[in-house]
């Protein structure tokens, strides 16, 4: 018997995972459990947040950003040797 494959990988998924969330009254919002767990959220990760021109709200977890650097970096440091 062949084995089930789920059409969306742990890391790898195809569709955006989304959820609904609400601002309270203290300016926090709640990131729902099917997003916390497609990107692997902990509690205290720390998260990028950026108001884009066109109204959108742009969250990346910060170790993303992070790593971005990390290589751009590295990426100037071979270009100037």
């Amino acid at each position: 018997m062949q084995k089930k494959t789920s059409s969306r990988s742990k890391n790898n998924f195809k569709m955006p995972v989304m959820g609904i969330t609400a601002i309270g009254p203290r300016g926090q919002m709640v990131v729902p459990k099917q997003v916390r767990d497609a990107l692997k959220l902990k509690i205290g990760d720390q998260l990028m947040a950026m108001a884009m021109p066109d109204g959108v709200l742009a969250v990346f977890p910060s170790r993303h950003i992070d790593a971005m650097l990390n290589k751009l970096a590295a990426a100037k440091a071979l270009m100037a040797s």
